[in-house]
């Protein structure tokens, strides 16, 4: 599948409102629950969080990878492969110190309303 890089930007842009949505509203739930209160949704939460973060970053990684997904402006030698790779590396860096620091903040939230 070939998207130009404006879809390709706009497709992180989506999943990245979306993650930050979700993550307000996790956050939210974890800091309005009342103590011992902890029902499916709270456990939805976490194990949401904890999952679908790691597997959309190697599943992004991946497509690039294996030219399943190529972004028409790059170029078709390895050299370009090679820099859209570590671009995406970087960015899935920044976005997993992100996803972690959310994560350490829904699991003490989680501990505190279990108390």
């Amino acid at each position: 599948m070939v998207i130009s890089k404006k879809q390709y930007v706009r497709i992180r842009f989506l999943v990245a409102v979306l993650a930050v949505g979700f993550a307000a509203v996790a956050i939210y739930t974890f800091l309005t629950i009342d103590v011992g209160q902890f029902d499916v949704w709270p456990k939805l939460y976490i194990v949401i969080w904890s999952i679908v973060p790691p597997v959309y970053f190697y599943c992004e990684y991946l497509l690039l990878d294996s030219k399943v997904v190529k972004i028409k402006e790059d170029c078709d030698d390895e050299i370009c492969l090679n820099e859209r790779l570590e671009s995406n590396k970087i960015y899935a860096d920044f976005a997993s110190k992100v996803w972690a620091g959310v994560l350490a903040i829904i699991v003490i939230l989680a501990s505190i309303a279990l108390r």
